[in-house]
């Protein structure tokens, strides 16, 4: 039995909504390294355990097909930019501790910085495809 999907329609104000949380959730896995990225291991496992549950739920209520369209298209741009970004924490962690030995003159080296700014642009392009393409494959289906 699968059940119908709503109508429903998605705006600028649900995309600038969509940036905002994505940026926000970048910016806190980022910043990381001022725990010394245990703040960033903690929210990967509860993200995991989360989601984990609830793609059970909404696989078995809406369909592996209608569920994977929906979620695939964006859901990888932006598992992809958070991971850089965990990267770039830990970077940071490193970088950090040769500034502070002396072992470096910059803080942040400029590949670094690159990386952050892609992984910004690859948010800003999932939120896109979640607010403009993703409903568009939900009602092809």
């Amino acid at each position: 039995m699968e059940i119908e999907l709503p109508e429903w329609t998605m705006g600028f104000l649900d995309w600038a909504k969509i940036i905002s949380n994505n940026a926000l959730l970048g910016t806190l896995l980022l910043f990381g390294f001022l725990t010394f990225n245990i703040s960033n291991v903690t929210l990967v496992v509860f993200n995991g355990l989360f989601y984990g549950a609830t793609f059970d739920k909404l696989f078995a209520r809406f369909g592996n097909l209608k569920f994977l369209a929906f979620i695939i298209p964006h859901g990888l741009i932006e598992l992809i930019a958070f991971s850089v970004l965990f990267s770039c924490s830990i970077d940071i962690n490193i970088s950090l501790y040769h500034f502070l030995c002396q072992k470096r003159d910059d803080f942040i080296d400029r590949k670094t910085i690159k990386c952050i700014a892609l992984s910004y642009i690859l948010l800003l392009v999932a939120s896109w495809i979640e607010v403009w393409l993703s409903p568009l494959l939900i009602k092809a289906l």
